[in-house]
């Protein structure tokens, strides 16, 4: 996983994001690191050893085998759009002095 992302070094610029967001793997990484800013635990026993499967879609304690999703509970939960598309929309909004419009987001 990466290392925790401060706000204040979130992407100043497009090329910035596409630098910092490459992959959906690097996207699930910010939201787990932003989730949970001391690592993952376990929701049951507070374990701090989480294995990962192969996508990363699921994390489950190896003290206790309880699973997580990551992205359970959040807007990304049952979404068909991709993570990285996610994020875009999301750093455009914040990134426009007076919002995003359609034909930005277009």
């Amino acid at each position: 996983m990466t290392g925790k992302r401060l706000m204040s070094q979130y992407p100043a610029s497009d090329q910035e994001f596409e630098e910092a967001f490459r992959t959906e793997q690097d996207c699930l990484d910010h939201i787990i690191s932003v989730r949970w800013p001391e690592g993952p635990r376990c929701p049951i026993c507070l374990h701090d050893k989480l294995w990962r499967n192969e996508k990363g879609l699921v994390l489950q304690c190896s003290a206790c085998g309880h699973k997580t999703r990551p992205l359970a509970g959040t807007i990304f939960q049952d979404t068909h759009l991709s993570l990285k598309s996610w994020l875009k929309i999301m750093w455009h909004m914040m990134s426009q002095k007076y919002g995003a419009n359609a034909i930005g987001l277009a």
